[in-house]
């Protein structure tokens, strides 16, 4: 199976990067997804639905923002299929310098569901200002191209590598050098009473019970003096969000 490593470069390859990272997440099931790419409806639409409006939205994101860049990895057997993806942000400086921004998830109608969303990703949000860690993913062989890629930008930049991802998915990046630094806790602090006491909100709260991500760094050019835990202040680092999809359908 000959894989390959390219840049997405268009709108148009969004709607099967998206699904293959649905996929990805779909097994074992991820709340995180339900949160940030939710099915509004029964309809026979709905799934198609989700994926062009999450396209839509993280295309945006991405055109938007001069540090990200889309990665695609591809089985040339199969007529260059999307079996893995990654965004990478490559900040030069420090991305919260100016403070920690509070998340809107204008996806979601006014409400419980809206609320909790928001709160969720505030948390990652306080998370990734205190570690400077951002990711997403699934993993499997293809991992490897898109760490191999990482190391040699970030080492010709001079920046440190900084990920967050799945407690069990943590060997991939401990393989190419980076260390565990926490293992946190995504499930928002307890809401107001009211909220609380919201059946859907509860129906969220049970969904993202135990929801947790590891916190991985790997410093300038692999050199680990002077870091011996989470508390640092890097002026710039190259962080990502990626994943893999199962290539037996």
């Amino acid at each position: 199976m000959p894989l390959e490593l390219r840049p997405l470069l268009s709108a148009a390859e969004m709607p099967e990067f998206i699904s293959c990272y649905l996929a990805a997440f779909s097994n074992p099931d991820s709340p995180f997804t339900h949160l940030a790419a939710p099915i509004h409806d029964s309809s026979a639409s709905a799934h198609q639905d989700r994926i062009q409006g999450f396209s839509a939205r993280q295309w945006f994101a991405h055109s938007t923002d001069p540090s990200s860049r889309l990665f695609k990895v591809v089985d040339t057997e199969r007529n260059d299929k999307i079996i893995a993806g990654a965004k990478w942000n490559i900040n030069l400086e420090d991305p919260f310098k100016n403070g920690v921004p509070k998340a809107s998830a204008y996806w979601w109608p006014p409400g419980p569901s809206k609320r909790y969303t928001e709160a969720v990703l505030n948390r990652l949000l306080e998370i990734r200002n205190r570690c400077k860690a951002y990711i997403h993913y699934r993993r499997q062989g293809a991992g490897d191209l898109m760490m191999e890629w990482a190391i040699r930008e970030a080492d010709r930049l001079g920046l440190e590598i900084h990920i967050e991802g799945s407690p069990l998915g943590s060997s991939l990046y401990t393989k190419h050098g980076l260390r565990v630094l926490q293992i946190a806790e995504l499930n928002p602090p307890l809401g107001t009473q009211e909220e609380e006491a919201d059946e859907e909100w509860r129906s969220w709260r049970e969904l993202t019970n135990g929801l947790r991500c590891a916190l991985l760094m790997r410093p300038v050019r692999g050199d680990w003096e002077g870091h011996d835990g989470p508390e640092f202040t890097p002026k710039g680092d190259l962080t990502t969000n990626f994943w893999e999809k199962q290539v037996n359908d």
